[in-house]
């Protein structure tokens, strides 16, 4: 989270900053991955040293890379590291960490490039960017691939067309990703601290990117839905009290807050608390103070 911070990886490498945003998070795990990475990076320094320029060494450093680490194909949910190195399955946001960690580590000078929900490589060498769909194996070989990717991107024109689109993202926001991919993950599954705690990640190791920030405030909101749906109601208005204090022109946090207030007073009321109805209404009133619904709720419950 230091290096996250001073927006540069210093102390851990780009594949090492990638296992552990993937949950390698012990050192003896972390030190497991590290070693079967170096054999390929030995293998793949080996396998580039035929290439008479750096389009020819990245070709053949992508090769090797689908040939011997990627066997297992294209998962959408394959984002961490971990997996990868494990199982050969990979997605945008994997196999681009890979390819441009295996790339600066073979003398190449790669670059990734964002897009709304893909991530793809280039090659920076004295022509033209080389752009590189790192989820199609068959990318040097092809006119017209058929990698499977988010955005459909078929050919090499049509990815440095929408390189134009997309937003060069730094070795320390590259790890981001793969912090916001499991975000997404983590929220689908409903598993909302985990969800908080990736996109969190992710704004600190990326500070400029929207969607981790959009996916935080949906994770802290079905959040505090779900324990207001348990009957957690304090739980719930104090998860919303926090979003308001993270954005609070987010409206959702506001409405949202008023229906667990609501919902809070009329349990208490109903259970005959009247006391502890009119205390959680005194709250309600400060946390929203111009909101007409408190009166409402003072006539209907007679507090």
């Amino acid at each position: 989270m230091a290096e996250a911070d001073a927006g540069r990886l210093e102390q851990y490498t780009l594949i090492e900053a990638a296992l552990i945003a993937s949950g390698a998070d012990n050192p003896e795990e972390l030190d497991r991955y590290r070693r079967k990475y170096e054999i390929w990076r030995e293998a793949a320094k080996a396998a580039c040293l035929s290439g008479d320029s750096p389009r020819h060494r990245a070709e053949a450093l992508f090769e090797f890379m689908h040939r011997e680490i990627l066997p297992g194909g294209y998962d959408s949910g394959a984002t961490e590291l971990t997996g990868l190195l494990d199982t050969g399955r990979f997605n945008c946001a994997s196999a681009t960490v890979l390819f441009n960690a295996l790339a600066a580590d073979c003398g190449l000078d790669a670059r990734a490039i964002e897009l709304p929900r893909h991530a793809f490589s280039e090659i920076i060498s004295a022509g033209d960017p080389l752009p590189i769909e790192t989820t199609c194996p068959t990318w040097f070989h092809a006119s017209e691939s058929t990698g499977r990717t988010a955005r459909h991107v078929t050919s090499a024109t049509d990815l440095s067309a929408a390189a134009a689109t997309g937003r060069e993202v730094s070795p320390t926001a590259l790890v981001g990703v793969i912090y916001y991919n499991r975000g997404i993950d983590f929220l689908d599954r409903e598993q909302f601290p985990a969800a908080v705690s990736a996109n969190l990640r992710a704004l600190r190791f990326d500070p400029a990117n929207a969607a981790a920030e959009g996916n935080l405030l949906a994770a802290i909101n079905n959040w505090a839905l779900a324990r207001s749906a348990a009957g957690e109601y304090r739980a719930a208005a104090e998860l919303l009290a926090k979003g308001r204090q993270i954005a609070p022109d987010h409206e959702p946090f506001a409405n949202n807050q008023r229906h667990v207030y609501r919902l809070w007073i009329e349990s208490l009321a109903a259970a005959g608390r009247r006391a502890e109805a009119a205390g959680v209404l005194a709250a309600a009133k400060q946390a929203q103070p111009a909101s007409l619904l408190w009166t409402l709720c003072a006539k209907r419950f007679g507090l």
